[in-house]
């Protein structure tokens, strides 16, 4: 198969770049299939908005596969942001009055950032006052 022309794969990379920043998660999965399909892979930076956008609007379960996506693709690998990013809160989420799916939520959550943390030392990647903010942010749902 040709490769996509440079222009197209750019395109499609600004309109994930853009509909991860306004969390447009239902646009998100049909532009990352898209660009699998064209064998154009995102920018490991591209990757990390796109876990920030999914954990922030609360699909950790897609967060967390994106995560896992990147740990075992070699062109763009584990980082620091990438575990960081699966950490990322919804607007407010520390405001939020306490009830059972704020609990259930905030267990969820509690659980992904054991599993960030826990992949990060094992890829050898050490915390920095960023990432251990977000895990406490986490930790006070």
């Amino acid at each position: 198969a040709l490769p996509p022309p440079p222009e197209l794969s750019h395109a499609l990379r600004s309109l994930l770049q853009s509909a991860a920043d306004r969390g447009d998660t239902a646009l998100l999965v049909p532009l990352l299939s898209r660009l699998q399909r064209l064998d154009a892979s995102p920018s490991p930076a591209d990757i990390v908005r796109v876990v920030r956008c999914f954990a922030r609007c609360e699909d950790l379960g897609r967060a967390e596969a994106m995560a896992d996506w990147m740990r075992r693709t070699p062109e763009v690998g584990p980082s620091l942001a990438g575990y960081a990013a699966l950490l990322a809160l919804p607007e407010g989420a520390l405001q939020r009055r306490p009830g059972d799916e704020t609990r259930r939520l905030g267990a969820e959550r509690l659980k992904v950032a054991e599993r960030a943390y826990r992949c990060l030392l094992e890829d050898g990647i050490a915390p920095d006052a960023h990432f251990f903010a977000a895990y406490l942010d986490v930790c006070a749902l």
